[in-house]
């Protein structure tokens, strides 16, 4: 932290009182030190600012129809993905990346790029002098007991443990039905 604003308070109330006399005040942030060269960084953003949504090369399929396929980096799954969609969807999701006249969109830059948040997110704790919470695991057992009120892996016949091995949709009523009867006439449980 710098000496200047370490000087202005210790304490979450000195804080608070400090930002409350400067809230209204207007803001002139300037966020890094004065460079001799900016090439380099005119050389970074441009080739954010220059770069289009989905490149032609992710494009994979478009036969005239109204139908675009294009690959895609999954950040859930950390693998590239293939995502078929209809033109309209396709233009309203690219309308999205689509920044209003003079304007450019630049994310993940500086203070806010993931690899400062983690900094970023210590330096608001210790400021506001809070203890971080760890966020508690709630698995689908447990949503489904919290929800329906009924132990899932419990056995319906014998109440015993069952272990979950897998789950099959789209049986058919009929299919359910014989199922269902054979479970129940089962005198045995393991």
């Amino acid at each position: 932290m710098p000496d200047a604003l370490a000087a202005e308070g210790s304490s979450k109330r000195e804080w608070n009182r400090f930002l409350d006399t400067h809230y209204r005040r207007g803001w002139n942030v300037n966020v890094s030190r004065v460079m001799d060269n900016a090439t380099h960084v005119a050389v970074y953003f441009g080739s954010y600012l220059k770069k289009p949504p989905v490149p032609m090369s992710r494009l994979e399929h478009y036969a005239g129809q109204d139908e675009i396929g294009l690959r895609y980096n999954s950040h859930r799954t950390k693998r590239e993905e293939y995502l078929l969609m209809s033109g309209d969807e396709f233009m309203e999701r690219f309308s999205w990346h689509v920044a209003d006249k003079g304007f450019r969109m630049v994310r993940y830059y500086g203070f806010l790029s993931p690899a400062k948040r983690r900094l970023l997110e210590e330096v608001v704790y210790i400021i506001t002098e809070t203890v971080r919470k760890t966020a508690m695991q709630i698995t689908w057992r447990g949503m489904y007991q919290r929800l329906l009120k009924v132990d899932p892996l419990k056995c319906v016949l014998c109440g015993s443990q069952m272990r979950f091995t897998g789950l099959k949709r789209g049986y058919r009523l009929a299919e359910q039905v014989l199922m269902h009867e054979l479970l129940a006439r089962m005198r045995w449980c393991g």
